[in-house]
């Protein structure tokens, strides 16, 4: 029963206009989703990228108020005093110990300032009583000519600085050398630490939503801060093997995994520094907040879809009905009893259906006639240009022999001619095929032109314009050559100028062939040209053979049989300036018709 339905119209159409509908509504659902989406990653990424501005500017602001502080110092004369001075005295140390203090006191991002003199009768001076500062391996940036510590300015990866009030703490340090004023001599190195937990709230400490992996990293790319603490002084590629490694511009974003796994890398330079802060938001993020669009655009299109396919049921029932029956009334019908009738109860196409169904009976009796007549008559014209030809096989053989007795003789003009005429009976039964190449028949007409110029010489001359593209186009075999024998034949009638000229010209245009024979004979006058054209348009019943003229008739309903009506001779005339035939038929690819 399932089997059956889903054969019947009813069914088809149903599924056909769902689907129709269905796909229209999941495309807008879907567009409508990955807008959303975009608009989202849009949103977080600017998100991400202005709070990451925020960091930058408080960690800018925080570095530059160091390097500010140790400038300061330098030029401080407590601090000259103290790294020139051999043997400091306590109230020396005491003044810098003081100065120390009052800058680093309003400042809670300060957790060390240390003065540590080049002499070795001096020693270092800390805010917080030092155990080991464990200053890191310096970078070195040449490695022909290393920078010496007391001359290196800059700032260190992560260390371990161990005091005597706070104990073991992780530190980020700004070094730079201190020289004399006087002399320029380097004198000593002022040191100025940061707590590492102090970037960190700086990097937890930000607008950017559900991020939680925020990286600051140095321009060695080592991580100066992070949530993670195992991820200190490591470099970026040692924490996420697959990021991309090209992060050469100022700021931008780029992508890491695939598919449903990837993630987004969001990163910023921090100017003057060039630190870089990297953040990463998984695409899960992105997803989460376009489930709401989601399930609401799924729910409106499963609203949508339940009411349109009621209707859709709906409405095939009431077209397929009528339908239904007349499809039932012919399956139920006999070959020998007419078809019976379903009443017609619309105008529009349904009942236009109806009504040609009504009528179906006797138009399959009448094309069943036309079918019969037409392939009957087209066996009989084919059969007759056969006939109409001399093609013995053994006549050509004859001829053949005739044409090499001539040539032993050396006459020419009869071994050409007798050749002409065997090649023209060659075409002709050339196994019987309806079909051929236009070189080909063209090469007919030229032979049949050949032995008419040797039977009246000098009195007629014909000219073959033919494009070279159509040599190799299939036609309608022994056309041109029966065409050319009627202008022949009449063209002499009453002609008084003896020279006589004839023109063959082909056109290729719009995927056609158009051929065209005319002269410059005595022309047809026009009851006569009238006459002529109701004759070759005759039916093939109501033609007799005492109407003439079958050469062009023949030719006329050939063509018309194989390529269609349009593809009949047009034939026009003037009255002393000769006839002109045309006829224009389809280029066929590929193989023969």
């Amino acid at each position: 029963m399932l089997k059956q339905f889903r054969s019947t119209l009813k069914y088809k159409l149903s599924v056909l206009l769902i689907v129709a509908i269905l796909i229209p509504l999941l495309t807008f659902g879907f567009v409508l989703y990955l807008m959303a989406s975009d608009i989202s990653e849009d949103k977080t990424k600017d998100a991400g990228m202005n709070g990451m501005k925020q960091i930058s500017t408080n960690i800018e602001f925080i570095t530059q108020d160091i390097e500010n502080t140790v400038i300061f110092l330098i030029g401080q004369d407590e601090i000259q005093s103290y790294l020139t001075t051999s043997n400091p005295s306590v109230s020396q140390q005491a003044e810098v110990i003081s100065l120390l203090i009052d800058l680093a006191m309003p400042k809670s991002y300060i957790f060390d300032i240390s003065i540590i003199p080049n002499r070795s009768d001096s020693e270092t001076l800390s805010l917080n009583p030092m155990i080991d500062a464990n200053y890191p391996p310096l970078p070195n940036r040449n490695q022909f000519n290393p920078i010496p510590f007391q001359e290196y300015k800059g700032w260190t990866q992560v260390h371990n600085m161990q005091t005597a009030s706070y104990g073991n703490k992780n530190v980020v340090t700004y070094m730079h050398p201190v020289r004399s004023i006087g002399q320029f001599d380097s004198i000593g190195m002022i040191t100025v630490s940061i707590p590492e937990s102090e970037l960190s709230s700086i990097l937890l400490d930000n607008n950017i939503s559900n991020v939680e992996n925020v990286l600051l990293l140095n321009e060695q790319q080592q991580i100066l801060s992070a949530k993670n603490r195992d991820w200190l002084n490591r470099t970026l590629t040692s924490v996420y093997p697959n990021i991309p490694p090209a992060l050469t511009q100022q700021s931008g974003f780029t992508e890491r995994g695939e598919g449903l796994t990837r993630e987004t890398v969001m990163y910023f330079t921090i100017p003057q520094l060039n630190w870089k802060l990297i953040s990463l938001v998984p695409y899960d993020q992105y997803m989460s907040e376009n489930r709401y669009v989601l399930f609401l655009t799924i729910a409106a299109a499963s609203g949508a879809l339940l009411c349109i396919s009621a209707l859709i049921i709906f409405f095939v029932q009431w077209v397929t009905k009528p339908l239904q029956k007349v499809t039932q009334h012919l399956r139920e019908a006999e070959p020998d009893i007419p078809i019976p009738t379903y009443p017609r109860k619309s105008v529009d196409e349904v009942g236009l259906f109806i009504h040609s169904y009504n009528s179906l009976s006797d138009r399959i009796a009448i094309l069943k006639e036309q079918v019969k007549m037409k392939e009957a008559w087209k066996k009989q014209l084919d059969l007759r240009a056969l006939q109409a030809q001399i093609n013995p096989h053994f006549l050509y053989n004859t001829l053949s022999s005739i044409k090499w007795k001539a040539l032993l003789e050396k006459q020419d003009d009869i071994a050409s001619m007798v050749g002409s005429l065997s090649n023209l009976l060659r075409f002709s039964l050339n196994k019987g095929m309806e079909f051929c190449e236009v070189q080909q028949e063209v090469e007919h007409a030229k032979h049949y032109t050949k032995i008419q110029a040797s039977r009246v010489p000098g009195q007629f001359e014909i000219q073959f314009v033919i494009e070279e593209q159509i040599l190799d186009r299939q036609m309608l075999k022994l056309v041109l050559q029966p065409l050319i024998e009627n202008a022949i034949q009449h063209g002499f009638k009453e002609k008084k100028d003896p020279r006589y000229d004839y023109r063959l010209c082909t056109i290729e245009l719009d995927q056609h062939m158009t051929f065209t024979i005319e002269d410059n004979g005595v022309g047809i006058e026009s009851a006569n040209l009238v006459e002529l054209k109701r004759i070759i348009q005759l039916p093939m019943d109501q033609y007799q053979l005492e109407f003439g003229h079958y050469g062009l008739r023949n030719v006329h309903q050939r063509l018309m049989l194989h390529y269609g009506p349009e593809a009949g001779l047009q034939v026009s005339s003037t009255i002393n300036n000769g006839t002109k035939v045309t006829f224009t038929i389809p280029i066929i690819e590929g193989e023969t018709p």
